[in-house]
């Protein structure tokens, strides 16, 4: 059982909580061009280096599971979506995108010139005669004479190479062209990466990016300036690359698929910070209310509308000053944030006092939850109020916290035929807790 080592927590972005994944290796599905060293150097620093396995291309690591993957748990390297499948099912993934278009001039400067290919990636061209003829024919040529070169080889880096690492081998190895758009691939692709990788960056958004890493792992914020490395001359940190505007359209046309992966990558990555902050902000405010509690703990187990915690989703505030009201509708459902000190092993009754309903038909759609445990309900009359009543018999759950969400569920219905007529439900005056 391995214990204290990273990722201790992964945001589970479907149930929106932190869980303890099942998965102890990590791994960073490197597309080329994409944040590499940089985001590499982070991830090392997170295991110890005897943990770190170098295989950098499916060859490689096909020798390094044959070999035994026993102390590794960081892998990194330009795989196919096959090879993990295959090799590292049992691994956390994670992954960065890239503007597609910054992304192929990139790989072409890196592969037209000989001098910008690293050492080791030397000795594995040697290895590889199709990979040697490839490099020795684009040495020096154009970008639009790479992008439109006979080479084989080359119309799988300069077209959709990024769609293309979401896709089994199933389909890759089958493609002729690459620069043809083909709906069915692009949608595996964007379910590939949704579903699967627990982290999507963007690299135009890296710092962003890393808040959401540090978020997603429960993570210190990670400072990244230390790490950060651009071996092209041609190109600083904060202007992209010029294009002739007939070269730029080439490059768009043989990448659709990856332009509109990369935004979609966008679009995920700003919907998954939005899931994370949320759920920062409410753990914050059960925090700071729990802390306020000694402070602010209710005198009487009756809070009248103004004197609960806050209210959503109910329209303003209405009726005299010893019988105040918020009407429901405004939103679906409507909360009441309360604090109370639900004590273990008792049972307690919970009452919404209500002033009026739009309509009786209303009663009827009627359901509440407390702290998203939906409660039965009975309804009684009394001294022309109309009370919800519902019995908790397990209050173990709800002695953990002192500070409580009520959700109140109903049908709407018109106020009037008027233009600009509320949407309304019930008329809520009053919550009590009475210990049994």
């Amino acid at each position: 059982m391995i214990k204290n080592k990273f990722p201790n927590r992964v945001f589970d972005f479907t149930e929106r909580k932190y869980v303890k994944p099942s998965k102890h290796k990590f791994l960073f599905h490197h597309i080329p061009k994409t944040a590499g060293s940089t985001f590499r150097g982070i991830l090392q620093n997170l295991f110890e280096p005897n943990e770190l396995c170098r295989a950098e291309i499916p060859k490689e690591l096909q020798a390094a599971f044959e070999a035994g993957l026993a102390d590794y748990r960081l892998f990194g390297g330009h795989f196919s979506y096959g090879a993990i499948s295959k090799y590292l099912d049992d691994a956390v993934w994670v992954t960065f995108l890239r503007n597609p278009i910054e992304r192929v001039v990139s790989h072409y400067h890196n592969h037209s010139d000989m001098k910008r290919i690293p050492d080791d990636w030397q000795k594995r061209l040697d290895e590889n005669p199709e990979w040697k003829q490839y490099i020795d024919d684009v040495q020096g040529v154009s970008l639009v004479e790479w992008i439109e070169h006979e080479n084989q080889t080359v119309n799988s880096i300069a077209c959709n190479r990024q769609t293309q690492a979401f896709l089994p081998d199933r389909i890759r190895v089958n493609v002729k062209d690459w620069g043809i758009y083909n709906a069915e691939y692009i949608a595996l692709a964007k379910e590939n990466l949704r579903e699967n990788f627990s982290f999507v960056g963007i690299q135009e958004l890296f710092d962003l990016s890393l808040d959401l890493f540090s978020m997603t792992f429960a993570l210190n914020p990670i400072d990244a300036s230390s790490y950060t490395t651009n071996l092209n001359t041609k190109k600083t940190m904060t202007k992209n690359y010029d294009l002739e505007p007939s070269t730029l359209e080439l490059v768009q046309e043989k990448n659709r698929m990856d332009i509109e992966l990369y935004e979609y990558g966008r679009d995920l990555l700003f919907e998954r910070l939005h899931i994370l902050n949320s759920q920062v902000i409410a753990n914050n405010r059960t925090h700071v209310m729990t802390m306020l509690y000694s402070e602010t703990a209710p005198s009487s187990n009756k809070m009248n509308i103004k004197q609960v915690n806050s209210t959503h989703g109910f329209y303003a505030l209405e009726g005299e000053q010893d019988k105040p009201f918020k009407w429901s509708g405004y939103n679906t459902p409507s909360i009441v944030d309360f604090l109370w000190n639900f004590q273990q092993k008792k049972r307690y009754t919970l009452q919404l006092r209500l002033l009026a309903v739009i309509s009786e038909e209303i009663i009827d759609s009627l359901s509440i939850s407390l702290d998203d445990d939906v409660l039965p309900i009975n309804i009684e009359y009394k001294a022309g109020e109309i009370i919800v009543v519902a019995t908790i018999e397990n209050s173990s759950v709800l002695s953990k916290n002192v500070f409580h969400s009520l959700k109140i569920y109903s049908s709407v219905l018109l106020e009037s035929e008027e233009e600009g007529a509320r949407q309304l439900g019930v008329a809520l005056h009053a919550i009590e807790v009475t210990a049994l």
